[in-house]
């Protein structure tokens, strides 16, 4: 099966403008993290203790190569109501375009600050939907949803 989520390195890409907002040597917690590429390059990279979340089956098994001290297959809601981890506290929680698959996001965003420590952050990301590929589709009035990438047909 060739891998549809790859990390990007352009430094102006969504991937390298998460990373620059996740310190050194961070424990980070990764909602969402498709084949486990920015999972790798936080834990080979910028020596982060990364943990992760996958729901996605297949996408769980790659990133189990990934670096991760620990990975769940499970969604964000089951993980926040299983706490499975305990007292377990992060320096970031990232979300790299995952809360627009999700039916309310407010309330995993709510659920998750238990885990993020006091001066901890959140990092996210969402698809731009104002990019010129986009407004260039709109204008020849198209919108045709794909599998992934901004007009992912699965975004709520």
């Amino acid at each position: 099966m060739k891998k549809i989520y790859n990390f990007d390195p352009n430094p102006y890409n969504t991937h390298m403008l998460l990373m620059n907002e996740v310190p050194a040597n961070a424990k980070v917690l990764e909602i969402g993290t498709a084949s486990g590429y920015l999972g790798e390059y936080m834990a080979q990279e910028k020596k982060c203790e990364v943990w992760g979340i996958e729901p996605l089956e297949e996408l769980y098994e790659e990133a189990l190569a990934g670096g991760y001290k620990k990975i769940f297959n499970l969604t964000a809601e089951e993980f926040i109501e299983r706490n499975e981890i305990g007292d377990e506290k992060f320096d970031v929680i990232l979300l790299g375009d995952v809360l627009e698959h999700m039916a309310y996001p407010d309330a995993v965003l709510v659920g998750l600050k238990k885990f993020l420590k006091l001066e901890g952050k959140f990092v996210i990301s969402l698809p731009n939907i104002a990019h010129y590929s986009i407004r260039l589709q709109l204008l020849l009035g198209k919108w045709e949803t794909t599998d992934y990438g901004t007009l992912d047909r699965t975004h709520v």
